[in-house]
């Protein structure tokens, strides 16, 4: 907490921060303003776009109620709307329900919350659309525009859901090769992450966001 104080007050001296980030900042790291002891800090205005976007957060708290399948289509069917190199749509997207299966997942990723989830959503990406040079840097990229549609979709149905990723760790082929067993997930298919889901419990506060004026430029940087 004293480095992260100390960051702060750097990024103030050298004017790094927006408005937003520094009263994030304040009620973070020195409690200026008091968390709710409610579990949902307010609502979206609309349903519109916007509104969708900006009130879309990873959710790692959620009540016990799996998804079900027609709302498991339904994300599914805002991903493959995604745009991917050259329309090779390589999507395949797995549910899980199972209690262990789960927890298997939560241990071989290392990220304790994913076994509260009700629902888990396994990522696919089939190799075997790509050349030998380009189908990681692809990839990727296809899997994650993919992603971003079902998460937002996922925010415009009231579910809570939390992107994690397959981090490429010294251990990274042998994680993999234990999922591709574990849910019968045949060579060439590639796992790119789990989107655990469901009901949130709980809808954390939002992180600030950097000013638009700091980020855009035009014509040249």
């Amino acid at each position: 907490m004293i480095y992260a104080r100390l960051f702060y007050f750097e990024a103030r001296k050298r004017n790094l921060l927006s408005q937003d980030e520094i009263n994030w900042c304040k009620r973070v790291l020195f409690g200026a303003i008091q968390q709710s002891n409610e579990k949902f800090f307010g609502k979206r205005k609309s349903d519109s776009f916007e509104n969708i976007i900006r009130h879309r957060r990873s959710i790692r708290k959620w009540e016990n109620i799996k998804i079900k399948k027609e709302e498991f289509e339904q994300l599914v069917d805002a991903a493959r709307w995604a745009p991917s190199s050259c329309n090779r749509q390589p999507w395949h997207f797995l549910l899980t329900h199972d209690k262990e299966k789960i927890e298997f997942l939560a241990k071989i990723r290392n990220q304790p919350f994913i076994k509260n989830a009700p629902s888990c959503i396994l990522v696919l990406i089939n190799l075997e659309t790509y050349d030998e040079i380009t189908k990681y840097y692809f990839a990727y990229l296809d899997a994650r525009v993919a992603i971003q549609n079902m998460l937002l979709m996922a925010e415009s149905m009231n579910l809570g859901a939390c992107f994690v990723n397959f981090a490429p760790t010294k251990d990274f082929e042998f994680r993999k090769r234990q999922i591709k067993q574990k849910f019968n997930i045949p060579s060439n298919f590639e796992p790119i992450g789990i989107i655990p889901i469901g009901k949130a419990d709980e809808i954390p506060r939002s992180p600030g966001r950097k000013d638009i004026s700091s980020i855009i430029h035009f014509e040249t940087f």
